[in-house]
């Protein structure tokens, strides 16, 4: 706590993990995920899309958990993404860019295609 505000810091990259849940401790803790073409969340501009299907959330949940960690990748700022914001069901978000052309998540989380191909549908939707 600073200043009457707490400030929750979370992992983003950690040499010894093998797999996203080794980063990412979200199993069965997200209710919705929100996606957003760009740079963030915070930015407002492009395509949106909320995700808040029981089977889609916990598909794309799991393979984040299953997902080969490597060493992250540098990404340049005009580099497409997506902002991944993952609402938890205690209240709390995390979010992370997503870069589709690699299939990395921040971190070297890379879940297989078809994560990327789950995400585009709801964008396209």
């Amino acid at each position: 706590m600073w200043k009457d505000r707490i400030f929750l810091y979370q992992a983003w990259r950690n040499p010894r993990a093998r797999v996203g849940g080794n980063l990412f401790d979200i199993g069965g803790k997200v209710r919705a995920i929100d996606v957003q073409r760009g740079e963030s969340a915070l930015s407002g501009a492009g395509t949106r899309a909320t995700i808040a299907g029981a089977n889609d959330v916990e598909a794309l949940v799991e393979l984040i958990l299953r997902a080969t960690v490597r060493r992250p990748s540098p990404h340049a700022s005009g580099e497409p993404r997506y902002w991944l914001t993952f609402w938890l069901a205690d209240g709390t978000t995390l979010g992370r860019p997503y870069f589709p052309e690699s299939g990395e998540l921040l971190g070297g989380v890379v879940p297989a295609a078809e994560f990327r191909a789950l995400v585009e549908r709801h964008l396209r939707d």
